[in-house]
């Protein structure tokens, strides 16, 4: 019988267990083990440092072994496993994954890097490289579910992504070598980084890519026009002292992408064209987009002082610059030489200060002020015709304060509440100046939540919380030829009621949450010209959402297997300014993960496996301009990932994640994902 690459990967990966499964006998009881960790979880997405179970908001977290376990290309699939997160697959392109929380596009979830800002004001191109940051690089990833505009202004009314990166090592000096091979793209992905820390002194540099080929399909087709290719590095350098903290931080993101040219059938499912032959035949207009390019640039600094004085916590002031460029290429395949090109520049800058008031033992108060603006310059080239080119600022003016105020010693009572200005002013537009122009917007937001910790090990959670989005440059003046702005529009605003409960043993760990959201002004767009495929924007009624979220993990201790599920329970409906209303949005009701993973301590390092079932319900979506319904086919995917980590004087690993061993085919968003693969990854440090 001939060995195809399925059966290879399965043989080797079955091999290497049996071989690493006799070390049994030799490993050491006296062995560190990871399984029980009897130390608190601090997060600090809540612009402070606090115990998980003190947080009146729904967050999910994950810690730099748990990402390392889990060998991704993309930090958008490393939190799909948290409850309320729903990962899309951007339209067309393989490279970029869109966080989705509680059924809230990207532009409506606040993504920070280090402090700074991942967000796209407007422009023509959508934004091509997702979360720009590789996972290797990541020490930390927390998520808040719900707004916390309160907190962190317009774009965090669905939630917040924080992402920290790692720093220093605890030597003078350590390199790490580490490579990661999908099999589904035939790519390998290196990475390496060179870290340490001396005297106070600190730094990390690293370095990563892939070159990713045209994705292997559950039916053994290439899908055609999916190759990507992307390149990373960054330089981190900082001082730290008894009562303080200052850290550099500067890196390049690079990414090009090809579109998959996909059709619907009559039901409204995609059809990827399989060659170009195919493309041709469609249309006399029928076009490929070449690349989907996007370069980042960012440059930020962090001063920390701690512990000034008895009423002085912390003095934090944190700014940043960042070039952006978005460019995409078409080219017209009946119609040699006509192409059309559209490039998006952006320039930003920010920054922030934040003082912590220690207002007694059981009592601490935040105030803040933050800054951004946003530069565009947005160039639209179609062959025979002028470049259209518009240009737009937009300023955003933030004034926040959280008190948080432990009352009795079983309730904390958390207040949050901000003012944010945005200006936003068109200046430039050659192809009508009667689009100039700028507005204002203002909104006072606020958040109150109360958590009860009388329980041994439970918390008890109440939260109200107020979101608020401002719309984008291209919302307001369209930028595009096929995108049609509205100076007029209204800001959108949220509420959030929610109620949840936290348990925590150091072996069992629970956390539910139920929610009910309601959102008025919300900024969609219909189709006002089918033939040109133009699109205006304006504010409809609004959608209202609710739901559950669950997770479990439970650690059965010295039997090493861990249980764990993420289940969540939802439903968005959206109301339209004439009346209509459908629950059809797109997006799944019920979807999660079960499973199951195993640690067991090996000579001196530790044997893990996780066997994971993903799921997700289908659904339908449908278009309030013309009635017509597309469907979101439900799916599934089992994996199974081996791996072991060994320890000593230099630390290794080796994992191997084998992905849908069921080889179901399903689309994500617009885009069709891989079948059965295997995905491996080696680090070795030294």
């Amino acid at each position: 019988m001939a060995l195809n690459t399925r059966n290879i990967i399965i043989m080797l990966a079955a091999l290497g267990l049996m071989v690493l499964s006799q070390g049994w006998a030799w490993a050491q009881e006296d062995q560190a083990d990871d399984r029980l960790n009897l130390e608190p979880i601090i997060v600090s997405a809540q612009r402070t440092e606090m115990e998980l179970l003190d947080t009146p908001f729904s967050l999910g977290s994950l810690d730099e072994v748990e990402i390392r376990r889990d060998p991704q290309n993309n930090v958008a699939d490393q939190i799909s496993r948290i409850p309320g997160v729903d990962i899309h697959a951007a339209s067309g392109t393989a490279s970029r994954r869109q966080v989705y929380i509680r059924g809230f596009e990207p532009g409506r979830v606040l993504i920070l890097i280090d402090g700074v800002p991942q967000r796209k004001v407007g422009g023509i191109v959508p934004a091509a490289s997702g979360v720009t940051i590789d996972p290797s690089e990541i020490a930390r990833i927390e998520v808040i579910k719900g707004p916390v505009s309160a907190l962190y202004g317009s774009d965090a009314i669905g939630g917040l992504v924080n992402i920290i990166t790692k720093r220093g090592g605890d030597k003078p000096i350590s390199f790490s070598l580490g490579a990661t091979f999908d099999s589904s793209t035939r790519s390998l992905e290196p990475n390496v980084a060179i870290f340490g820390a001396k005297n106070g002194f600190n730094y990390r540099f690293f370095g990563t890519g892939v070159n990713a080929g045209e994705r292997r399909l559950p039916n053994g087709d290439r899908l055609f026009y999916s190759r990507y290719k992307t390149r990373q590095y960054s330089a981190q350098v900082g001082y730290d002292w008894d009562h303080g903290r200052l850290t550099f931080r500067a890196s390049e993101f690079d990414s090009e992408s090809q579109f998959n040219p996909y059709a619907y059938d009559r039901e409204g499912r995609i059809i990827p064209a399989k060659n170009m032959a195919e493309v041709k035949a469609r249309s006399l207009y029928a076009n490929v987009t070449d690349n989907l390019h996007a370069d980042r640039e960012t440059f930020s600094g962090k001063l920390e002082l701690l512990e000034l004085s008895e009423f002085i916590d912390k003095i934090t002031i944190s700014a940043y610059r960042e070039n952006k460029l978005d460019d995409s290429l078409s080219t017209y395949v009946n119609r040699p030489g006509v192409y059309w090109q559209v490039t998006d520049k952006t320039s930003s800058l920010g920054s922030s200060a934040q003082i912590d008031f220690r207002l007694g033992a059981n009592h601490l108060l935040n105030l803040g002020i933050d800054y951004a603006a946003d530069k565009l310059k947005a160039k639209e080239s179609y062959t025979g015709t002028p470049d259209a080119i518009r240009e737009a600022k937009q300023e955003t003016f933030g004034f926040f304060a959280q008190d948080q105020w432990r009352f009795h010693p079983d309730f904390l009572l958390t207040l949050g509440i901000r003012e944010t200005v945005v200006k936003t002013k068109l200046s430039v537009d050659n192809t009508d100046p009667s689009n100039i122009g700028s507005t204002r917007a203002n909104k006072l937001v606020f958040n109150l939540g109360l958590v009860y910790r009388g329980l041994t090990n439970f918390a008890l959670r109440a939260l109200y919380s107020q979101g608020y989005r401002t719309p984008t440059t291209t919302e307001l003046y369209g930028t595009s030829t096929t995108r049609i702005g509205d100076p007029t529009l209204q800001p959108e605003e949220s509420e959030n009621y929610e109620i949840g409960l936290r348990y925590d043993n150091s072996q069992l760990t629970v956390d539910l949450s139920l929610y009910y959201a309601k959102l008025k002004n919300y900024i969609s767009s219909r189709e006002v010209d089918p033939a040109n495929r133009v699109f205006q924007y304006f504010n409809s009624n609004g959608a209202k959402t609710w739901g559950a979220e669950l997770a479990v993990d439970w650690n059965l201790g010295q039997t090493g297997f861990n249980p764990y599920l993420a289940l969540t329970l939802a439903r968005f409906q959206t109301i339209g300014d004439t009346g209509f209303k459908t629950f059809q949005s797109g997006r799944p009701e019920a979807y999660g993960t079960v499973g199951l993973k195993y640690r067991r301590p090996l000579y001196s390092g530790q044997i893990f496996t996780d066997a994971a079932l993903a799921f997700a319900s289908g659904n339908r979506m449908e278009n309030d301009w013309n009635g017509s319904t597309s469907p979101r086919d439900a799916s599934h995917r089992v994996d199974l990932t081996i791996g072991y980590e060994a320890k000593r004087e230099h630390n290794f690993s080796f994992i191997v994640s084998l992905r849908n061993l069921t080889n179901q085919p399903y689309p994500n968003n617009s885009y069709l994902e891989p079948g059965f693969h295997a995905v491996v990854s080696a680090r070795y440090e030294w």
